[in-house]
């Protein structure tokens, strides 16, 4: 959201003159050089609706200086059309609002009562009074916001102006007043605080803050506690507000609920939400989704977690395959292992016969082109020959036989190795569209989840008829309350698909798997990217301090050490499981070892009738 930086100087002067004006007006300018002003508004407090000569000498001062453009208005008007002046003022990028009183009593009340009337995340002030007028008192009744930059300016005997930083906790905290800076006619600002400003205000006083906790077991975990706390927080988002806790000196009271919240048909909130706005609650910890909807009403804090919502189901018993003993090697890897087969026993063959035809080769056992590519399939199946070429070039092909099949072999090896023991699940479907066609499955989120809402109120067609066709046939009350009871159902149920994020499930999936209930996987690529964070009341003056300090926790790296550790307990184990090979992923080996054995038998029935053929035909001509 777009934070605009209002400046308000409020002046209580009894006298003065034409130097004092322009020191004025020289601070303004310096003041708009610093917070990069745009757009510089005079206010005045106005005497029977007449403008005091003084206020329009300074007016005029300040126009002369101001770096943009510059208005003159009353500030009791103003103040009536707060909302109205902004509305023509949105062009303008930051504001520095200037209000002009010749009594201090006047501009005080003036004051008081703008504070409550302009918005907190909207201001920064600086108040103009006079050496006499003592600070503290003039912002007894000012509602000096914790998250505004409310300054007041002091002029000092030799000329300078000091300035003090003012704010409060609370209104019924006590006003702080500590010193911000030096200005002089000659040097401007100087000896200005270099700390940033929520390093400055790192306690709030021990006062107490009303927090929302959702209950989203195993990531968030709440609890009754023993001792002095109320509850017991296990996660990183109680990690976190817990170093708030400390770190800021607050405490909380807390409410528990078990989900975020969605607006129901009557137009009001349910759930964490829900509590905030109706029950004047201050800030709500746990898994919130962030969501425009959510953060139009709320305020949402820096993201702390980036994740990706995900599909769950139910891995299905594997498939069986007759081509899985050749899925280690690509076909062109086998087509170009058969030639080389071929060409291999043919080069043999050749080498052998010309080697004869020259009385190269020794006297050995006929070598011809079945029997060559005998040999060669031996050396590929790391099998010995009985046939051994006489000549040396014969010998360099035959040892290069041995040399390619051992390669290929070892590579077969292994390759068909992770094929068997590191097997891809079957996945039915591999995205959305996927699942929607295949039309035998139920998608089940979380009901008054941020994705049922989004699926839910969808106007893209294909989400609207995703939701149509998978989730809108189930009656709201019929979808999984929490995470652990919709992957609870994909178990039961392999037709039945859980939609959520990669973060909130990962603790449940690693609870079943060790269970052993059943092995649930997921799409190969996630879906969307949401973020998860905590959320505060808008009227919340601790936003900026609590975003403050989540920006420091992921610059230092503390933030992600918190998320690992709140999963340690739950965190995979390195070393993975062994995985057995089932029968069904090696069935076709022994298929094959079947078949051939069948072929054997035949192929010695059919020599054994063929022979009987040829004993018979010799004996009848022996007879004749």
């Amino acid at each position: 959201m777009k934070i605009l930086y209002a400046f308000l100087l409020g002046i209580a002067i009894a006298e003065g003159g034409p130097r004092e004006d322009r020191k004025v007006a020289a601070l303004v300018r310096d003041l708009e050089d610093r917070y990069y002003i745009s757009c510089t508004t005079v206010l005045f407090a106005e005497r029977d609706n007449v403008i005091s000569d003084r206020a329009l000498t300074i007016g005029k001062e300040i126009m002369l200086a101001a770096r943009g453009s510059v208005s003159i208005k009353s500030i009791s008007t103003y103040a009536g059309m707060f909302d109205a002046n902004h509305r023509q003022d949105k062009g303008c990028t930051r504001f520095f609002y200037l209000v002009l009183a010749d009594e201090g009593e006047s501009v005080q009340a003036e004051v008081a009562q703008l504070s409550r009337r302009i918005t907190i995340a909207e201001t920064v002030w600086l108040i103009y009074v006079n050496a006499t007028v003592s600070v503290r008192d003039f912002f007894e009744d000012v509602n000096a916001a914790y998250d505004m930059e409310m300054i007041a300016a002091q002029p000092l005997p030799d000329g300078d102006i000091r300035l003090f930083e003012v704010y409060r906790i609370t209104m019924q905290n006590p006003v702080r007043v500590q010193e911000y800076g030096l200005w002089s006619e000659a040097y401007g600002l100087k000896s200005m605080v270099p700390v940033a400003l929520y390093s400055r205000r790192q306690d709030l006083e021990g006062i107490s803050l009303k927090v929302v906790l959702k209950h989203s077991p195993p990531s968030h975990v709440v609890r009754p506690g023993k001792g002095t706390e109320e509850f017991f927080l296990k996660g990183v988002f109680g990690t976190i507000w817990r170093l708030f806790e400390r770190k800021l000196n607050f405490t909380s009271s807390y409410k528990v609920t078990n989900e975020s919240g969605i607006l129901a048909a009557n137009n009001e909130w349910t759930g964490l939400i829900g509590m905030i706005l109706r029950d004047g609650m201050d800030a709500g910890v746990g898994e919130v989704t962030m969501t425009p909807e959510r953060c139009s009403v709320i305020h949402c804090l820096r993201p702390v977690i980036a994740t990706r919502n995900q599909l769950y189901f139910k891995k299905t018993r594997l498939q069986f395959q007759w081509d899985a003993i050749m899925k280690p090697f690509h076909t062109e890897t086998w087509t170009a292992i058969f030639f080389w087969l071929i060409s291999s026993g043919a080069c043999l063959n050749i080498c052998f016969r010309l080697c004869r035809r020259y009385g190269l080769e020794r006297d050995s056992d006929e070598l011809n082109f079945i029997n060559s590519l005998t040999t060669v399939f031996s050396a590929f199946c790391q099998q010995g020959s009985s046939v051994m070429p006489g000549c040396a070039s014969g010998r360099i092909i035959f040892f290069m036989s041995y040399i390619v099949a051992a390669i290929v072999f070892t590579v077969y090896s292994a390759s068909m190795t992770s094929f068997l023991t590191l097997q891809e699940p079957f996945r039915p479907f591999e995205n959305l569209q996927q699942l929607m066609e295949e039309g035998t499955y139920s998608l089940q989120p979380v009901k008054n989840s941020a994705a049922y809402v989004a699926l839910a109120t969808a106007t893209d067609p294909f989400y609207s008829k995703l939701y149509r066709k998978l989730i809108g046939f189930i009656p709201p009350h019929q979808l999984p309350w929490d995470k652990n009871e919709g992957l609870d159902r994909v178990c039961r149920n392999e037709k039945i698909v859980y939609l959520g994020t990669e973060f909130e499930t990962k603790g449940v999936i690693l609870d079943i798997n060790r269970k052993g209930k059943c092995e649930i996987i997921t799409l190969e690529k996630p879906l969307n990217l949401v973020y998860i964070t905590m959320v505060v009341s808008r009227s919340s003056s601790f936003k900026d301090v609590f975003n403050f300090h989540l920006d420091a926790l992921n610059y230092n790296g503390m933030l992600k050490r918190m998320i690992k550790k709140a999963w340690a307990e739950m965190k995979e184990e390195e070393e993975k499981d062994f995985i057995g090979v089932g029968i069904i992923q090696v069935f076709q080996i022994y298929v094959i070892l079947f078949l051939g054995i069948c072929l054997s038998a035949a192929i010695f029935l059919s020599e054994k009738m063929a022979s009987r053929v040829v004993e018979r035909r010799k004996l009848q001509k022996k007879t004749v």
